[in-house]
């Protein structure tokens, strides 16, 4: 078993989840990384601002076209 330090740890789990200040590309190629990344992105039809999925895929990738992420899908 690897044994990390904490700090590593912390680091690692902001990069995977695409919270640092790096954003990917904002088309369906960007964003297909992002969710592959994620392992999932729920999807709820509920919307008080913006539907869930969006807005977890507009925090991590900035603008985007909504039909590339509709395509995807």
């Amino acid at each position: 078993m690897r044994t990390i330090s904490l700090q590593t740890a912390r680091r690692l789990f902001i990069q995977r989840q695409h919270l640092n200040d790096l954003n990917p590309a904002n088309d369906a190629a960007g964003i297909l990384d992002v969710v592959r990344d994620l392992g999932c992105v729920q999807l709820d039809p509920i919307s008080a601002v913006a539907r869930s999925h969006q807005l977890v895929v507009r925090s991590r990738v900035g603008h985007y076209d909504l039909a590339a992420l509709d395509h995807l899908l």
